[in-house]
């Protein structure tokens, strides 16, 4: 009876180290469940269109500008709002890492727009971004390049690609050649037609609501001898889509005392439009594009 306890006892203990060894292997994690990558976002920024050649570089390449400059980010598969992204001097960082387990790749719609605060506004506070749209200021001195970019119904591997488009028209003031037989000074230059305000799409990138008016002045007293060409070199005006801005040029000769130039152009989206000025012998001033 002694030996038969014994042998009992025995059994007993082996037969529960083995349910002891079967139930760890059955509990440890498998390597797709337990491994995780990091959601990581590559972005670039395309290139202003020259209006006058109507091309674009084609690589897309991402500025010193746009790293400079925070971009919000919304994603609802992630839960993300108002989340601003900002380049760390080695990547973009969005403060609490998103985790996407191995193996368990998720669909997903990225959209963004930068920069993320402009004239001390955040654009969340002034627009709706659960229907990817932002509401844009665009005062008289509000010349911010205002770009946009999404992914949407992605398959995300761990790594967002997001190309920001310019969603602003720009006007630039080229050069101002003389060849009308005597000095001639631009004295200012006037902008009107403007819009205040509108809604930009983080879908497709158009304006919708543009609303109210503004005018830009500019002073310049340049002075252009007969024969010569200078560059005005003032700036560049960027600014929401238009499809009528008025321009308004103030000159003045010893010859005729003032003369003023008006005249009508666009404001495309995405386009850079420079207007080069010219005065031919009988004052007829040229405006190219």
């Amino acid at each position: 009876m002694r030996f038969y306890g014994k042998q009992c006892l025995h059994i007993i203990l082996l037969l529960t180290l083995l349910l002891l060894g079967v139930g760890c292997t059955d509990d440890a994690p498998s390597a797709e469940s337990d491994v995780q990558q990091a959601i990581t976002f590559e972005v670039t920024e395309e290139a202003w269109k020259d209006e006058r050649v109507q091309i674009t570089r084609s690589d897309a390449t991402m500025l010193e500008g746009l790293k400079a400059a925070d971009f919000g980010l919304y994603c609802s598969e992630f839960h993300l709002k108002d989340r601003v992204v900002r380049w760390n001097g080695s990547k973009w960082d969005y403060g609490n890492t998103f985790l996407l387990p191995v193996g368990k790749n998720l669909t997903i719609s990225v959209y963004a727009y930068a920069p993320f605060y402009w004239g001390g506004y955040d654009p969340m506070d002034m627009g709706s971004v659960e229907d990817k749209t932002i509401e844009f200021p665009c005062g008289a001195g509000n010349w911010v390049d205002l770009l946009w970019a999404n992914q949407e119904n992605v398959v995300c591997t761990g790594e967002v690609t997001l190309n920001f488009q310019h969603a602003l028209g720009k006007l630039t003031l080229g050069t101002i050649t003389n060849n009308y037989g005597r000095s001639v000074t631009l004295t200012n230059i006037s902008l009107s037609g403007f819009h205040d305000k509108g809604n930009l799409s983080l879908v497709n990138g158009n304006w919708t609501n543009k609303t109210g008016t503004h005018a830009i002045t500019h002073s310049l007293g340049l002075t252009v001898a007969d024969g010569e060409a200078k560059n005005i070199g003032v700036f560049s005006v960027m600014q929401i889509p238009c499809d009528a801005v008025a321009v308004v040029l103030n000159f003045t000769c010893d010859d005729f005392g003032t003369e003023t130039v008006t005249f009508n152009t666009t404001l495309e989206q995405g386009k850079n439009k420079t207007l080069n000025i010219t005065i031919t012998n009988n004052f007829e001033v040229v405006i190219a594009p």
